[in-house]
């Protein structure tokens, strides 16, 4: 099972595009970056891949990433919806 940062809406994705280090990793806008999240979960799930929506706040993740150091971009969203995941996981089983 793998995780995958899930936006709930435009101001999430506004919200995290603003305050993230890299802004131009993300799409131009909420309608284009989710029809290509739809598309990457459809096709890994062909694949074989079970991915998780991981839903988490832009306080909560940059939060996380000044305990832990990180800059907060791209590789520390799927590290933080990784971790959120395994918490979740946890607390259900």
């Amino acid at each position: 099972m793998d995780a995958v940062t899930w936006y709930r809406d435009e101001l999430t994705y506004e919200a995290f595009k603003k305050a993230c280090a890299d802004p131009e990793q993300f799409p131009p806008t909420y309608a284009e970056w989710l029809r290509r999240a739809e598309e990457g979960t459809k096709e890994a799930q062909r694949q074989g891949v079970v991915l998780r929506k991981a839903h988490y706040t832009v306080e909560e993740f940059l939060a996380w990433c000044k305990v832990h150091s990180k800059r907060a971009d791209r590789m520390a969203r799927s590290q933080f919806a990784c971790v959120k995941m395994m918490k979740e996981h946890k607390r259900r089983n």
